[in-house]
C-alpha cells in the first residue's frame, strides 16, 4: 500500500540506514474518543540519501558545560540554534526541521524564518511491544511552530519511540497537527505503531 502524506516524516533522508528493499508497515489510529478509524500504511526505505547536518551553514558562537539527566553534556550555541550533546549517549538517526541530529544530541532548538523547532529526549531506554516483539527504545518529544504567509499559526508535535533495529527507526509515534491558535503542544490526536518490518539484503 502506498505511504500517505502523514507518514512522510518516516521517509526523510537520514532516517533510512538499511539496505534497499527494507520496509515498515505502520498502523495508524485516532486517539480521539469519537474517531476510532484505523489503517495500515507501508513505507519503503530509500537508502543512500543524505540530510544536511544540524550545524551545516551555522556559525558556532560558544560552548559551555552543562548536565543532562545526571550526565555531563556540552551546550553548543549557534546563530538561531542551540544543541545539547550528552556524554556516553548514542541515539538512532533523527532529524529536526530537515537537519540530521548528531547521535549524542539530547536537546535541540532551531529557528529559521517563521518556524521554530524544539526537541527533547525524555528517556534513553524504554521497552515497547510492537510487531510481535519487544524493542528497547529511546523516547523523544519534538515540536514545530510556524506562521504561514496567511498569518495562520501552525503547531505540530510528536512523541517518538525510536529503535535502531527498525527501518526508519520509529516503533511508535504520537502526533498532533493543528492551526488552532489556542492549541497546547503535545495534546496528541493520532498514533502510528509498527505492525511489521523487513530488512533487505
Amino acid at each position: 500500500m502506498a505511504a500517505l502524506l502523514c507518514l512522510a516524516a518516516l521517509q526523510e533522508p537520514g532516517r533510512w540506514h538499511f539496505p534497499a528493499g527494507s520496509w515498515v508497515e505502520m498502523d495508524t489510529r485516532s486517539l480521539r474518543v469519537d474517531a476510532a478509524r484505523s489503517r495500515t500504511d507501508r513505507v519503503d526505505a530509500f537508502p543512500g540519501r543524505r540530510v544536511p547536518a544540524f550545524s551545516d551553514g551555522l556559525q558556532e558562537r560558544s560552548r559551555r558545560a552543562d548536565v543532562w539527566q545526571g550526565r555531563p553534556c556540552v551546550v553548543v550555541e549557534y546563530d538561531g540554534a542551540r544543541l545539547w550533546l550528552a556524554e556516553g549517549v548514542t541515539l538512532p538517526a533523527r532529524d529536526l526541521g530537515g537537519r540530521a541530529l548528531p547521535p549524542d544530541a539530547v536537546r535541540a532548538e532551531r529557528t529559521l524564518g517563521d518556524t521554530t523547532w524544539l526537541m527533547d529526549v525524555l528517556e534513553l531506554s524504554i521497552p515497547v511491544e510492537a510487531a510481535g516483539r519487544s524493542f528497547d527504545c529511546a523516547l523523544e518529544a519534538s515540536t514545530s511552530f510556524s506562521v504561514l504567509p496567511s498569518g495562520t499559526r501552525c503547531l505540530r508535535s510528536w512523541r517518538r519511540w525510536l529503535s535502531a533495529d527498525v527501518p526508519g527507526h520509529v516503533v511508535r509515534q504520537d502526533r498532533q497537527c493543528t492551526g488552532d491558535p489556542s492549541a497546547i503542544p503535545h495534546v496528541y490526536d493520532t498514533r502510528d505503531e509498527l505492525r511489521a518490518f523487513h530488512i533487505g539484503r
